[in-house]
């Protein structure tokens, strides 16, 4: 699989970890989470996390990939605080594995560029948050393909 893949799917496994028992805010239920679910966010009432390997930023020889996660909280009166505390925790999960994701493709640089919260109040109440990271993964002096296959 292409590295972008690879890396999103990696993204997808630590997130599966996030329990209360490994020292988070907050269960994730790992049926939840998905790679590219292009319909999750059709059902207003479950939770949903949605990682997704946006696009790739090619300059000066980096290559840096673009990972939006998209989280969707239940409905209820503290879906603020669960869409907050979810965030941070996979905040905190993401930085807990870095030396793993070094491990595994040599350079590696992830960074958080924003995240976003919004909350819809109307006939349900439900709260979204969007995740966006940075991925550094190949630096070289000029610009070329990366080739690397990785399962």
């Amino acid at each position: 699989m292409h590295v972008r893949t690879a890396i999103a799917l990696d993204i997808v496994a630590i997130i599966k970890t996030i329990s209360i028992a490994n020292g988070y805010l907050t269960n994730v239920d790992p049926e939840k989470v998905d790679h590219w679910n292009v319909d999750a966010y059709s059902n207003d009432d479950s939770e949903v996390i949605n990682v997704k390997d946006k696009k790739v930023i090619h300059e000066n020889g980096k290559q840096t990939l673009v990972i939006e996660i998209g989280l969707g909280a239940i409905k209820g009166t503290s879906t603020y605080d669960f869409i907050t505390n979810r965030t941070l925790d996979i905040y905190n999960a993401v930085y807990k594995n870095i030396s793993t994701f070094k491990n595994k493709y040599g350079y590696f640089v992830i960074r958080p560029v924003e995240d976003e919260l919004e909350i819809e109040r109307n006939e349900k109440t439900r709260s979204e948050s969007d995740i966006k990271f940075e991925v550094t993964y190949k630096v070289s002096e000029k610009w070329e393909p990366d080739n690397r296959s990785f399962t």
